[in-house]
């Protein structure tokens, strides 16, 4: 079931009507994330220098982003994906402490459509390497997204904003709830 996205109180952006986020899995540890963007897509800087690998920082610029958090447990991991293929993935211990780089899976898949009223990512991720989210019951995530206009303006989006600054660590963020894959 797709999830809207809504720009953070303290932003603007005339260009984007809606965003929406969804979330397939195959019954096990992959995930397709799945991020669809409607509106004026030229007045969006969705370029970037359309390489793959992985980067630091993806979210000074357009970028997708959810927040996978393992329960019963504090720990999380982001996942950060570019539309240029660049993506990033960060595990946590608990709320922005213990940060490290995940190093334990395989490179996402990363797909766009666009046309120019809409624009697609679609992000697929094997979880297989992360045993704290593949011995998790269920699974609750954060979708997000920072996207930034051709003024160089960001705009910060996801399905709930907690009070002040925009702030997707926040447990007030995690809006959708999913079964875990099952066991291995």
């Amino acid at each position: 079931m797709p999830h809207r996205l809504h720009i953070h109180p303290d932003a603007t952006s005339d260009a984007i009507e809606r965003l929406v986020f969804d979330v397939r899995s195959d019954g096990g540890h992959r995930l397709a994330f799945v991020y669809r963007l409607d509106g004026e897509i030229n007045r969006l800087n969705l370029d970037g220098c359309k390489s793959d690998g992985t980067q630091p920082d993806l979210w000074t610029s357009t970028c997708f982003e959810v927040f996978l958090a393992a329960r019963p447990s504090d720990r999380y991991v982001e996942f950060n994906f570019a539309p240029d293929g660049r993506w990033a993935a960060y595990s946590f211990r608990d709320k922005r402490f213990g940060k490290r780089s995940v190093r334990r899976i395989a490179s996402p898949r990363i797909g766009i459509q666009d046309n120019a009223e809409s624009f697609e990512l679609t992000a697929h991720v094997d979880l297989t390497g992360l045993g704290f989210l593949t011995r998790a019951r269920r699974w609750l995530l954060a979708p997000a997204a920072v996207i930034e206009d051709q003024r160089g303006e960001l705009s910060y989006w996801a399905a709930r904003h907690p009070a002040g600054r925009p702030n997707f660590h926040h447990d007030d963020c995690y809006a959708v709830e999913m079964k875990a894959g099952k066991r291995r």
